[in-house]
């Protein structure tokens, strides 16, 4: 695929998880529109999962595709207005990802 088609794939891919977000309850940036750490140009996968990063004692919640590519994160917060936020997804039918993500650091 061609960088700037797998880019804009990506970039819809990416805004529809951030919709999901903000849906949910919170603000959301973008991540990735590529798949992190491949030698073509491939967009993030089509599917939704999410994932909760802890640091201390905030948390942010990470919408990525199958194989744990980023797309969409929120602010972090607290641990309550993250569990408001997994269940509003799980709500939704949107299933936990158990893998390691890939995102920029």
């Amino acid at each position: 695929m061609r960088y700037l088609d797998a880019i804009k794939q990506g970039k819809d891919r990416v805004r529809e998880s951030m919709r999901i977000l903000n849906e949910s309850g919170s603000l959301s940036y973008p991540l990735l529109f590529l798949k992190f750490g491949k030698a073509d140009f491939e967009p993030v996968g089509e599917e939704n999962l999410y994932s909760v990063l802890e640091d201390r004692d905030k948390r942010a919640v990470v919408i990525c595709d199958s194989e744990g590519n980023a797309k969409a994160i929120t602010p972090w917060m607290e641990e309550e207005k993250t569990n408001q936020i997994v269940r509003s997804l799980v709500s939704l039918g949107i299933e936990r990802y158990k893998g390691t993500l890939k995102m920029p650091r």
